[in-house]
């Protein structure tokens, strides 16, 4: 082999190669993916009551298991309220962990209006049939601005309002 100079000075050394040389990087997958996805027959209904960081809290016949959203889902956002067909361990013991397969349809949600970069309306809470507006009239004052931004919420998404105000005993006069 010839002596050639590298970086820093010191002596490389040229080689010749040849096949044994080469590596040939083994097949990713023995078989092809298929586009075929489990029917999850099996999954059982649940009501999602939090949601943390991509792990979801879900009441599964009145045990607490916490979920994470599967693969087949896709982007589709899962949020409180929902009914999720849910699969895995549902135990609900520390440290296990279910996925969510499916969502039922919604009706009654929800939403939040979009911000300055975000032209969507995000969903914040689903399957509502009743809101509750809870307002101080006194200490701290009325924001009528308030009352009047979720009681129009409430109209858009077809849900019953219920305006629940407090503090009556301190300002009999308004009442």
């Amino acid at each position: 082999p010839r002596l050639r100079r590298g970086k820093g000075g010191r002596g490389v050394t040229s080689r010749e190669y040849d096949e044994e040389d080469v590596r040939v990087r083994p097949a990713r997958r023995s078989r092809p993916r298929t586009k075929i996805r489990p029917k999850h027959a099996d999954a059982r209904e649940g009501f999602v009551t939090a949601v943390d960081r991509g792990r979801y809290t879900c009441l599964v016949e009145g045990t607490a298991v916490t979920a994470m959203k599967a693969r087949e889902l896709g982007r589709q956002s899962i949020v409180v309220g929902d009914r999720a067909a849910l699969v895995g361990d549902l135990s609900g013991r520390e440290g296990t962990l279910a996925r969510i397969v499916r969502i039922a349809p919604r009706h009654g949600e929800l939403r939040r209006s979009a911000d300055d970069e975000n032209s969507a309306e995000r969903v914040v809470v689903a399957n509502v049939d009743r809101l509750v507006i809870v307002a101080s009239l006194v200490d701290p004052p009325l924001r009528y601005g308030f009352v009047d931004r979720y009681l129009v919420a409430a109209y858009d998404a077809d849900v019953a309002p219920v305006l629940c105000l407090t503090k009556t005993d301190l300002a009999p006069e308004l009442v």
